[in-house]
């Protein structure tokens, strides 16, 4: 199928198709995309966490020199590989691991849809097992591949938002990550037993502002009226 950036996406038997019909769009990244298609652009180096099958990746490489894209499920893997290849993209590197406050080796849990898989214990879908996989802290692979500045990160990995944004203090605490966009899940957050603002509270430490998709600033108080979305928080010196 061919995807609303005019990507081709290989599509398999147990995708959502529904939403993709009802919605006109290829995955629920696609409101992100257009909303923020005029505010993210030109980006030197973007990194994209819980690169799933690599439609986001591929968004991020029309407006990006080089994308690193995360993702540790073998599934996931080999879709994301084979879109990369018949799109014909070659700025877009994989990176086989997931990604969260320390380089380990770490066990992801795997959930009945192939978005859902999570280094939590706990979602709303259906569990089907797990398998060990290596992880790496933002920090530690910026120092390894001397990377000292991110334009762009999306991060989508299940309410572990805030582990991933720990083993990125390094960064945050520089402003070196320009543009951070990720999802805000009250349903998965109550699940998992999460603060609803933990995400958030980290970000407000590090002098981020963060809006909705439309572009509204929110504070710590708007919290409780949020639902299922995605926010972006902007480095305080951009």
């Amino acid at each position: 199928m061919q995807d609303e950036s005019g990507f081709f996406v290989k599509r398999e038997s147990y995708d959502n198709f529904r939403f993709i019909f009802e919605n006109n769009c290829s995955c629920d990244a696609g409101p992100m995309m257009s909303a923020l298609k005029e505010v993210v652009n030109d980006n030197d180096i973007a990194f994209d966490i819980g690169a799933n099958i690599g439609i986001t990746s591929m968004w991020m490489s029309k407006i990006s020199k080089q994308v690193y894209a995360f993702e540790p499920e073998a599934k996931n893997l080999s879709r994301l590989k084979h879109n990369i290849h018949i799109n014909g993209i070659e700025n877009v590197r994989i990176i086989e691991k997931a990604v969260t406050f320390e380089s380990a080796t770490v066990c992801l849990n795997l959930y009945e849809s192939y978005g859902h898989h999570s280094l939590s214990t706990s979602h709303l879908s259906t569990p089907k097992g797990r398998v060990s996989v290596d992880a790496v802290s933002l920090s530690d692979f910026c120092r390894a591949e001397d990377i000292n500045k991110i334009d762009l990160i999306k991060i989508d990995v299940e309410g572990f938002e805030y582990e991933v944004l720990l083993g990125a203090e390094e960064l945050l605490a520089t402003n070196s990550i320009k543009f951070i966009v990720f999802e805000h899940s009250p349903a998965l957050l109550r699940k998992q037993g999460r603060d609803m603002s933990q995400v958030i509270d980290l970000l407000f430490k590090y002098g981020y502002t963060i809006y909705r998709l439309n572009h509204e600033q929110i504070n710590r108080v708007d919290v409780a009226r949020l639902g299922q979305e995605d926010l972006y928080a902007v480095a305080r010196s951009h």
